[in-house]
Formats: C-alpha cells, sequence, structure tokens
C-alpha cells in the first residue's frame, strides 16, 4: 500500500499479522462498517495500486471470512494481554 493513501471511508481497523504456526503464511484482517464500505475502495487508483502490487507474490489465497462486528475492544483496555509470537 502506498505510504499515506489519507483516509478510508467506512475502514474500522486493519490488523496484518503474521500466522502463528505456518512461517510463509499471513493474515490481514479489515473490520468494516458494512459490504458497501469494503468495496468503494479498491476504486480508487492509489488504493488499487497498493493492492495490486503483492499480488504477484501471494502463491495462494487461504480462508476467507465475513464475520458481524459487535463491538470494538480498545487496545489499551485495562488488563489486556496480547500474546506474543517467537519466530
Amino acid at each position: 500500500m502506498p505510504a499515506d493513501v489519507g483516509p478510508i471511508a467506512g475502514l474500522i481497523s486493519l490488523v496484518a499479522a503474521l500466522d502463528a504456526t505456518d512461517p510463509d503464511a499471513f493474515w490481514l484482517n479489515a473490520v468494516w462498517t458494512d459490504a458497501a464500505a469494503q468495496a468503494e475502495p479498491v476504486q480508487r487508483p492509489d488504493i488499487k495500486a497498493g493492492i495490486d502490487l503483492p499480488i504477484p507474490l501471494i502463491a495462494a489465497w487461504g480462508t476467507e471470512g465475513v464475520t458481524v462486528p459487535v463491538g470494538v475492544i480498545p487496545a489499551r483496555w485495562p488488563g489486556l494481554r496480547m500474546p506474543t509470537v517467537k519466530r
């Protein structure tokens, strides 16, 4: 993705994570306000360029899922401990 694409309407969060068991895999999790908000950004040339760039490097697409968010827990929630994956 280009360094600064500016605000993306409807994007609540975007998390890139390494897979805990497969060193060649990673997960990209996006949370959108709704399906229309997810579909709109790929029409923007700056975002489309960022999406198209890594596609030749992807050997296979894995699991895709659709969920319904019911709330957001702030990252600084008291007592929240995030696991660390060591490679």
